[in-house]
This record gives structure tokens, sequence and C-alpha cells, in this order.
């Protein structure tokens, strides 16, 4: 698995010193330790950021402070998530294939892997996430304090990335005390909820002393505008907010589905097979005929690629010539997604109830609590299509049919998608280095000119690692990031009032083609 991990990462080549999305904040954090040996928070990072920047730090010790060292930390932690998942598949009954399929649907989703090759928390809390669901599982099956307190462990350092993490420990505690469990083992179930819970309290008043806002910065705001907008407006968010979640996981377990879908087409009654073509047909029309097209929670998913276009033009709605995907694509995609997540539903149910009679009670009942103490925030408060793999490790582990016998054509159809899947992944992952790679060759050849980054509006990522200001009032006609002057502006095409001064050229696989980065500059 470590292999194929290293094979993946090595075909995109993630060679560049230039932050990525929202990395850039983080990575402020990272330097700001190694230099001044204190932990510092912007207001713009609503995390808790701390054992991350530990781990940034680590890797950045041998050879000093740079992106593609933070990187690297984010691929070794995406690697331990994708064994976590594994393994949590395995203590759940699924033989070593599919297992393997189940983790390998991990490492391939294009969510996931685009988030491998940056520093963002999302890839770092799932990982974490996983490995404490994997330690807790295995607890349950062999009571011993070494498990206990390695799951504990890492539950404190998920919270200590993301505090949304915390749904691991509480559901662990529910999970036993619900499973008629003694009462003498309600005193361990409660040991990794008060380890993280103590940690999260901690964290608060840290940051409050300093004078932060502390866990209020994480995204509260936004959970309570929406629950005090009313039953109904809530009931909306909701529902709109499962029906994208609903799309996007039946998609990216499909691997793991597809065995399910073998065995019942290969052993039910002429009826249940009848009846479950009809259900598959009806989830992949169903969008179609309401008008949804996905990608609907856009991020890091886009029209014909992976990761955010954030560069002036792109970001505000001209994306870059010859970079859109056919008209036929996104419908096909997306009536395969509500098929999907119809196969994933029966397949939880199956799941599910096997276990269940198998007597796995507590394993069940803390990866279902997990999953919906996790997924309730962002049903309500919404999300970005990136929050959502934080659910795909407990979810695959319950999807994965129980055994080790899945039908020989089963397997073959996961596996097309996994190669698939990474195909569009390594692909879409590998153009979003090469367009980030030209667009900072130009940027740096204009700062080593003496052009100063004031003046500059380079996309997002620039302009927050050089011209971040928490005071910043946005100026009209110009990019919201920051942008102080923007004599210089970093495009994929010209715009009206400006003249192209310098391009810098790039390859593009994803659709083959040439791509170039312009820098243009004001006329008026």
């Amino acid at each position: 698995m470590a292999c194929c991990w290293l094979t993946l990462a090595l075909a995109v080549w993630p060679v560049g010193n230039f932050p990525l999305n929202d990395d850039w904040d983080y990575a402020r954090s990272v330097r700001l330790f190694l230099e001044q040996r204190q932990f510092v928070l912007s207001p713009e990072a609503r995390v808790t950021l701390l054992a991350q920047v530990l781990w940034g730090a680590l890797f950045s010790l041998p050879f000093g402070f740079s992106f593609e060292a933070l990187r690297l930390s984010t691929l070794v932690a995406a690697l331990g998530g994708i064994i976590a998942t594994f393994t949590l598949t395995r203590l759940l009954g699924g033989g070593t294939l599919v297992s393997g399929i189940a983790a390998l649907s991990l490492a391939v989703c294009p969510l996931v892997f685009v988030l491998a090759f940056t520093f963002m928390t999302d890839v770092p809390v799932t990982a974490l996430s996983a490995a404490a669901l994997a330690l807790l599982v295995a607890s349950l099956e062999k009571p011993t304090a070494p498990l206990l307190a390695l799951g504990t462990a890492a539950c404190v350092a998920a919270v200590l990335v993301r505090p949304t993490a915390f749904a691991v420990p509480v559901a662990f505690a529910l999970a036993v005390v619900c499973s008629w469990y003694q009462p003498a083992a309600w005193g361990r179930a409660l040991v990794p909820m008060l380890g993280a819970g103590g940690t999260l309290a901690g964290w608060h008043l840290w940051m409050v002393g300093r004078g932060l806002a502390g866990l209020a910065n994480v995204q509260a705001g936004e959970l309570g505008a929406v629950l005090a907008s009313g039953p109904a407006a809530v009931a909306r968010a909701v529902a709109q907010q499962s029906g994208a979640a609903f799309l996007y996981l039946g998609l990216f377990t499909l691997p793991v589905t597809l065995l399910w879908l073998a065995g019942w087409l290969g052993s039910a009654s002429a009826r249940l097979r009848l009846a479950l073509v009809l259900a598959l047909l009806v989830g992949g029309g169903a969008p179609l005929l309401l008008g949804v097209r996905m990608p609907v929670a856009e991020n890091v998913l886009y029209d014909l690629g992976l990761g955010p276009l954030t560069l002036h033009d792109a970001f505000f709605g001209q994306p870059p010539a010859g970079t859109t995907a056919p008209g036929w694509l996104w419908p096909v995609v997306t009536a395969l997604a509500g098929a999907g997540g119809v196969l994933a539903s029966c397949a939880l149910g199956a799941g599910v109830c096997q276990r269940w009679n198998a007597r796995q009670r507590p394993a069940v009942l803390l990866l279902l609590f997990t999953l919906g103490f996790s997924f309730a925030p962002l049903a309500i408060a919404g999300f970005l299509d990136r929050y959502l793999i934080a659910l795909l490790p407990p979810l695959l582990a319950l999807l994965a049919p129980p055994g080790s016998s899945v039908p020989r054509w089963g397997v073959t159809n996961a596996a097309l998608v996994l190669v698939l899947f990474a195909l569009f992944s390594v692909l879409a992952v590998r153009d979003y280095f090469a367009c980030n790679r030209a667009r900072w060759t130009l940027l740096e050849r204009w700062l080593q000119a003496g052009a100063s980054p004031a003046a500059i509006d380079g996309g997002f990522e620039f302009n927050g690692w050089f011209t971040y200001d928490p005071t910043y009032r946005r100026l009209p006609g110009r990019s919201w990031w920051w942008v102080q002057d923007d004599r210089y502006l970093v495009t994929f095409t010209p715009l009206a009032g400006y003249r192209v001064v310098d391009r810098e050229p790039y390859q593009r696989l994803l659709p083959p083609g040439d791509g170039v980065v312009l820098m243009l500059e004001r006329t008026r």
C-alpha cells in the first residue's frame, strides 16, 4: 500500500515551494513556531491546528521551513490514514481484498488526493480520526489499557488539528453505554472523551488568555446563524446539504458498494434484482430531473480539475480556455453519484445488520454515531466538498462487505472504478501543480525584478502569504484577498483596462493542451 501511494505521489511530481489553497495561513504558524518557538494562530484559521504545526515543524527540521517539507508531512499523514482505514475495515470483519479496496477508495478519492498534496487540515484530521477509530474498535474487542491509551492519544491529537474530531470520543462513550456493557466498563468509555474534552477546554482557555476567540472562532457563527433562522430554514438547509452529501459519498464509495451489487445480482431472486435495478435507475435519474448537476459543493473539485482556481479572472467566473468539461460529462457523473447513493444506502443497511448479528454492536454504534455527530453540523451550517472526507473512513468500513468471499466480476468493476479515480486524480493534480509552478515562476521573476507584493494581485495564496492584514478592508473593484494595489494582475486571460506585460506557459494534461499564466499591467 505504501508503494502504491509513493507511485501515485511520484506520478504527480509535487515540486514547488509555494502555498496552495488555505495552507499559506497554516504554514505561517509553522514558520513562526520554528523561528520564535511560539504558537501563533491567525484570525483566519478556524481550527485548533497545534498538533499539525508540531507535525509540520518535525518535517521542517532537517532542511528548514519550506512548503515542500509541509507537503511531505501531509503525504505521510495521508498514508497513515489509508493504513488506518484498511485496519478499521479488517476489524469490522472485511477480508484482506475488501479492506484493500476500501483503503484504496480513500487513497484515490479525488477530494482526498488533491488535499494530500497541501498543508490543509482536512487530511491530517481524517487520518488521526481513522487511527483513533481503529484503536478504539480494537479496544472494544480486547479491552486493554495500552489500546485505550493509544486511542485516547489519537483523539487528543485529532482535536488539536480540528475540534470537530471530538465526535469520535463522544461516539465511543455513547456506543459503550448503548451496547448494554456492564456499568463497570462505562468509566473506560469516558476516558477518550474526557481526555479530548479537557484538551479542547485547555486550548480554548489558552487562546482566550492570549486575546484570541478560541473555540468561538470555529465556524460557530455560521451554525448559530442557521439555527437562529427558524425550524423551516434549518429543515431546508439539512435537506439540501444531505442531498449534496448523498451524491458525493455515493460517488466516492462506488468501488466498495459495487462489491455488494455483484453479490446481490448473483444471488438474489429475480424480483429483488428487478427492484434493485429500478431503485438505481430512480436514484440516478432523480437529480437530473430536479436540475441538480455535480459538483454542487465546489471547492477543490471543479469543472474539469482539482484544486481551487484562485486567480482573479478564474475565481470570479472566467476559467482558463480549454479547461471546461464536455456537456455530457457532469450529467453522467451526477447519475452515477445518485445511483451510488442508493447503492450505498442499501449496502449500509445490509452491512450494519450483518455486523449487528455478528455481535459487533459496539463497533457498529461507534462508527454510526461518529458519522452522525460529524455530519450534523455540516448538514445545518453547510459545507465545502472537502469537509466530507472525514466521513469516508468510518463509512467505507461499514460499507465493506464482511467476510472474504466476493464475486470476481465485482472486484473487476471495483478495480476499474479505482483506476478511473486514480487516473483523474493524478492528471488533475499534476495540472494543478503545473499551473501553480508557472504562476509562481512568473511572480518570482517580477519580485526579483523589484516589483512590490503590495502592487500585485497574484491570487489568493500570493496575497495571503505576502500581504495578509487582519484589519484589511476590501477596496471596490479589487479582489477581496488583501490586495492593496492591483497595478499588476496575474490571470489566465487578458482583461479590459490592462495590457499583457509577461507570460509563463505550462503544459496541461486534462485535457491535453497548452496553458499560460499572464502578468497584466493596469493601463488606466
